[in-house]
């Protein structure tokens, strides 16, 4: 659990510089794919690769969340957002 938390903060925290580089489209493409390699870890054969793998799915997930809200908030109107 803690490992996912922090994936997921770390890659939210940075969600803003990083999509002031590249566009919307590559960031959640990255963070759908980082989601579903760190899916692998129910595949783990050792607790420390299964501990790594679901650090990964937390990147993934907090790259989703910043990507598909940047791009909501960039094309629909505010009540969208709730």
């Amino acid at each position: 659990f803690a490992a996912t938390m922090v994936g997921s903060l770390l890659s939210s925290l940075a969600s803003g510089w990083v999509l002031s580089r590249v566009p919307v489209w590559a960031y959640c493409a990255v963070g759908g794919v980082l989601a579903a390699l760190g899916m692998l870890s129910y595949l783990g054969p050792s607790w420390v690769l299964i501990v790594a793998l679901t650090f990964v799915t937390g990147v993934g997930a907090g790259t989703l969340n910043g990507g598909f809200n940047t791009y909501v908030a960039a094309h629909y109107p505010a009540s969208r957002m709730n």
